[in-house]
């Protein structure tokens, strides 16, 4: 599911940090009310809001491997280059940004 979200939001993050509250009423704004229910629609931009929110709270590292990975397609052995680490550690630190934002999304959801 986190990944999914990721590859929807790539675009959105090449520019840089956006405001994550203002981002997902941006795409409420955008969706159009005929192709899904309105509550379909708030549900679909809190899930990014909370997504934004847990990308938000990974260490810089992690962080930086999932936006270089997801929303700029880079390789890992780009992603090795660009953070002076081995390819092998690019992609352990991938699954690991996965899965804790897996994990803080999951907690998210259990809070309410």
């Amino acid at each position: 599911i986190a990944r999914g979200h990721l590859n929807k939001l790539r675009r959105h993050h090449l520019a840089g940090k956006r405001d994550v509250k203002r981002q997902a009423n941006d795409e409420v704004d955008a969706e159009s009310p005929s192709s899904q229910a309105p509550l379909e629609a708030l549900e679909r931009a809190e899930s990014r809001m909370r997504l934004m929110i847990a990308l938000e709270r990974l260490p810089h590292e992690l962080a930086e491997v999932v936006k270089l990975r997801v929303f700029a397609a880079t390789s890992y052995r780009e992603i090795a280059q660009r953070l002076d680490i081995g390819e092998s550690e690019a992609r352990c630190l991938f699954l690991k940004a996965i899965r804790r934002l897996k994990g803080q999304l999951e907690l998210t959801e259990t809070l309410g």
